[in-house]
């Protein structure tokens, strides 16, 4: 064989080589995009590398970073997501993956995995989505017929948007829950549907929550925005079923949690037996959760069937333990229950220093906001009306809360009520046309309410009394409380002290047009004080069968009575004679003329008028004016400006001009006066006025006159002087 033909070979043999190799090296690098669908088999071209039938298939063989597109159809398997990829529906019709009750229908376990457009269907499967990765996107997927239909752990920064997440379910001790994001951080969770989610309790004392739409426990920094959350609820048919159920949103023991601009509605608690639900029918719970916001949201409609629950039932927002939350700038309606104790709106119970801002709360069964041992929280600036139990209720020891700025309580059982509470502000309300009192303070087995301000606040039109301090027992007592500034009006009786309500303070109130009475005491009171109010057109004005004080001795005075007929001859503004409470011994000694009568402001600063010259040892006339803003009589003291001051001078009335006169030696003076009223309150001094009286002049012109009459004595005078100099 010649040399040409053994190289000819060897190339030829390289080239079959090459190619072969090229061939292996072609099938076995994994392919960036897997196509999927239920109708491809071994004939289809790419069969068993970028085709398949299984969507696991296309998830094992896929690149990292790559891309799963999955064609309609159905899918029985459960997936395992293992590498980073994104797994996309496409094609018109339904991607259907049916976890057929196995397992978790898709289980993700690295990071920066993205499931779009599915139907993921659970047959009671544990998990419709189960990630334990961060950087997670589920999106416009529709989960159902699992007992969770996604589950987050430890993830961060995952995404969930535009899903419908709806009908999972659990039975006995199973949840049955939408959303279950657990010790994972910076979650958003943005404009999905979240509803009918349900559980059913069929074992005695099973103590849980479920029946849930989104769960977030042990998580920080969760945005929850413009979602649905709406007919998730809970059924027990057993009686002791301890827990929460039927509930839009739980919050457990996480912090920075956002929820915005959600719609939370008609999530409901079915409960037939007796004790069967603690807490069933909630839009939201806050169970030992800090720092959270919640605010432009629309929750209405959350409910209980059945008379079985014995805690808080139809409820929009329960606190339990969790502490500096914002509440603010929602729409909460129509939440109703039908509750073996009571039903309740919100409740915030061992909750310190939340916020709750301009909220609209109306229309619900039960107490609109009850605290229970919840102290510094602040109200402020809520409309409350038409709600079936009490506006707000501060039920058991609560102290240093601040309801205060304008809000609006009426239509409601009592518009406010504090029961056991101490040292709480309520302050610029206005409390209306409530069915039973506009506020009641009360007391209950040796816990007193005391030290309350009940200031500024309008309260009128109620059916009952204005302002009730009273006792519901034989232990305890309604005392050291202040109403102060308060215009109280067109209620039956316009304030009730009742049972052993003592050492309270009510000063500077409008008390008027009472169909019943204006202030009503009972015969257990004593050692209250009532000064400067003013009692107007009431039909009976007061009613003291107790011993209690009705002035502020003199001269601050007592009150102002518009059928007091006495006289004040000495022009203080208090009349000579007392006024007589009825009922028993009790007076105001010192009763106004005028209302508002002891609102003393001091006179007018005084204008001053005379001569600004004159002469030594002459006396000259000045005259003094002013008025007084209560047109109390006035006293006038003057400074002559030269160290002299006049006694108090009068009394005369406001706007008599008065006058005084003075002397004074060779010398510039400032002249000033002051007045002051009956009661001791003074002006400031006056512009001063100078006075200049100068040297007098007569002995000098006598001596002129003499020399020039005898100019002998002048030239006499001359030479003596001359004579000294020399």
């Amino acid at each position: 064989m010649n040399m040409k033909k053994i190289i000819a070979s060897i190339i030829v043999i390289g080239l079959l080589l090459m190619t072969s190799i090229a061939g292996v090296n072609a099938y076995a690098c994994k392919p960036l995009i897997v196509y999927i669908d239920d109708d491809y088999n071994s004939s289809t071209p790419g069969w068993g590398y970028d085709h398949f039938d299984k969507i696991q298939d296309g998830v094992n063989n896929v690149l990292d970073n790559g891309i799963v597109k999955v064609s309609p159809g159905t899918y029985y398997e459960n997936i395992n997501i293992y590498n980073t990829l994104s797994l996309i529906g496409v094609g018109e019709g339904m991607r259907t993956i049916n976890g057929d009750g196995i397992r978790n229908v898709v289980n993700i376990t690295t990071n920066w995995v993205n499931i779009n457009g599915f139907k993921i269907i659970g047959n009671g499967c544990e998990y419709g989505i189960y990630a334990i990765a961060d950087n997670i996107t589920i999106a416009h997927n529709h989960i159902s017929g699992n007992i969770i239909g996604v589950y987050l752990n430890e993830s961060a920064d995952s995404t969930l948007f535009m899903n419908n997440i709806t009908e999972n379910y659990g039975i006995g001790l199973k949840k049955g829950i939408g959303i279950y994001i657990s010790n994972s951080r910076f979650v958003d969770a943005i404009h999905n549907n979240i509803s009918k989610n349900h559980a059913l309790a069929q074992y005695e004392n099973p103590s849980q929550d479920s029946g849930i739409g989104i769960v977030i426990e042990n998580s920080e920094n969760i945005n929850v925005e413009h979602n649905n959350i709406f007919e998730n609820y809970g059924v027990c048919e057993y009686t002791f079923s301890m827990g929460y159920s039927g509930i839009g949103l739980s919050i457990e023991s996480s912090e920075n949690v956002n929820v915005e601009n959600n719609n939370i509605f008609e999530n409901y608690g079915v409960s037939e037996h007796q004790y069967s639900m603690l807490y069933t029918g909630i839009g939201i719970v806050f169970d030992q959760s800090d720092n959270n916001n919640i605010r432009y949201n629309n929750i209405y409609a959350n409910y209980q069937i059945g008379s079985g629950a014995y805690g808080g039932t139809g409820m929009a927002i329960a606190f339990s333990s969790s502490n500096y939350n914002n509440v603010s700038y929602n729409q909460i309606y129509e939440n109703i229950g039908e509750s073996v104790s009571f039903d309740i709106t919100i409740e915030l119970q061992g909750s310190y220093h939340n916020d709750f801002y301009c909220n609209n709360i109306f229309e619900n069964g039960g107490d609109a906001i009850i605290l229970n041992f919840a102290d510094n929280n602040n109200i402020i600036n809520n409309d409350i009306n038409n709600n079936s139990g009490n506006g707000l209720n501060l039920y058991c020891g609560c102290d240093y809360n601040n309801v205060l700025y304008n809000n609006i309580v009426h239509n409601s059982y009592n518009g406010i009520r504090m029961f056991q509470s101490a040292s709480n502000l309520i302050k610029f309300n206005t409390i209306s046309e409530n069915s039973e009192n506009g506020l009641a303070i009360e007391s209950f087995n040796y816990q007193s309410s005391e030290n309350n301000v009940i200031s500024n606040n309008i309260i009128s039109k109620n059916m009952g009394d204005g302002v009730l301090l009273d006792r519901t027992n034989n232990q305890g007592s309604t005392r050291y409380n202040h109403i102060l500034n308060n215009e109280i009006f067109e209620n039956s009786i316009g304030i009730r002290i009742a049972n052993y309500s003592n050492n309270n303070e009510v000063r500077n109130n409008s008390i008027r047009d009472n169909s019943n009475c204006g202030v009503d005491i009972s015969s257990s009171c004593y050692s209250n004080v009532l000064y400067h109010n003013s009692f107007e057109s009431n039909v009976n004005q007061a009613n003291d069968v107790g011993t209690n004080t009705w002035d502020n001795g003199y001269p601050s005075g007592g009150n102002y009575w518009d059928d007091y007929t006495g006289i004040d001859s000495d022009g203080d503004g208090i009349g000579d004679t007392p006024y007589n409470i009825s009922g028993g011994s009790n007076q105001d000694l010192y009763p106004f003329m005028k209302p508002n009568g002891w609102i003393n402001l001091p006179p007018n600063k005084p204008t001053l008028q005379g001569p600004t010259t004159g002469k030594p040892g002459v006396k000259y006339t000045y005259f003094a004016n002013t008025t007084d803003p209560n047109e109390n009589k006035i006293f006038y003291k003057w400074s002559w400006g030269d160290g002299i001051f006049s006694e108090w001078i009068g009394p005369y009335d406001s706007g008599f001009e008065v006058s005084a006169s003075h002397a004074w030696s060779q010398g510039s003076y400032e002249i000033k006066v002051k007045a002051k009223d009956t009661r001791d309150l003074e002006s400031d001094w006056s512009e001063p006025l100078p006075v200049t009286i100068p040297r007098n002049r007569i002995i000098d012109n006598f001596i002129l006159i003499f020399f020039g009459n005898h100019p002998l004595f002048f030239k006499i005078l001359q030479f003596m002087f001359k004579g000294l100099q020399v």
